[in-house]
């Protein structure tokens, strides 16, 4: 199926389950551990939730994954965390 002459291609959706590597490098990027991280959070996110998104058992839902990044007043990885 080809796109349609008259509209343009949408952007890439920003909203997406992140890969338990950006997880993990988000966490490391701010030097924190994972009680550390999950502590700086408001509420509704434990340690355990952190762990498995971290390890591959569970994604981070995509809903989630903005709010620790709007919490944690990262809109973006670091760099040093982007070249793992």
């Amino acid at each position: 199926m080809t796109a349609h002459p008259n509209r343009k291609s949408a952007p890439a959706d920003p909203a997406r389950n992140p890969e338990p590597a950006e997880v993990l490098a988000l966490r490391e990027a701010l030097g924190l551990s994972q009680s550390a991280l999950v502590a700086r959070l408001p509420h509704g996110i434990t340690v355990r939730t952190w762990q498995a998104w971290e390890q591959g058992e569970r994604r981070c839902p995509p809903y989630a994954w903005a709010y620790v990044r709007a919490q944690l007043g990262v809109l973006r990885l670091p760099e040093k965390a982007k070249t793992r």
